[in-house]
């Protein structure tokens, strides 16, 4: 999902489309430096549970998706 809040939704409004859509896995993307990633982060703590990947790949399938929402923040911020 996009963060960056420039050409995108703020992260208010980015918090209420996250929770209406219910995904399992939310990938945080367009956020141009980690300084606009941590400001998303710290909003989206209160709602989803957030984990760091070690790698840049991730292989999903049906099975594999979290039970519950979760926030998966791939390397390379």
């Amino acid at each position: 999902m996009p963060v960056d809040g420039g050409y995108t939704l703020e992260t208010f409004d980015m918090m209420e489309v996250l929770r209406a859509i219910n995904a399992p896995l939310m990938i945080p993307m367009h956020f141009f430096g980690s300084s606009t990633l941590n400001r998303f982060l710290a909003s989206a703590r209160k709602h989803f549970p957030v984990e760091f990947s070690d790698t840049a790949v991730v292989t999903l399938s049906r099975a594999t998706l979290p039970k519950s929402p979760k926030i998966l923040v791939l390397p390379g911020h």
